[in-house]
């Protein structure tokens, strides 16, 4: 039980987080080109090419193609914080990401 309520803990910070950081972004003027960084899908015709369907080499080229899709979104996110000119809330927005990134991943 404390376990369940530990994960539900960290899900509503994290959707706090998030909520934070939807409100920066939106005073920074950023937040739709956030959002479509955030929804853009990676692309997993190249493994499909390359493996057995449902194999375990599939399966490992799809985890790896997950964590270098948000790997690439996290730099472009840090990119487009980095148009922001204010310096306080680029600041703002860097530990917002920062925290929601360790929550999402402890």
């Amino acid at each position: 039980m404390a376990r369940a309520n530990k994960s539900k803990e960290i899900r509503e910070q994290a959707k706090a987080c998030h909520r934070t950081l939807i409100e920066l972004e939106t005073r920074a003027g950023i937040v739709e080109a956030a959002e479509k960084l955030r929804k853009d899908p990676p692309n997993y015709f190249a493994i499909y090419d390359a493996a057995e369907p449902h194999s375990d080499e599939q399966r490992e080229l799809e985890r790896a193609l997950e964590t270098s899709h948000q790997e690439g979104t996290d730099r472009r996110l840090r990119d487009l914080y980095f148009t922001v000119r204010d310096v306080k809330l680029r600041k703002e927005l860097i530990a917002k990401e920062r925290e929601a990134g360790s929550l999402a991943h402890p």
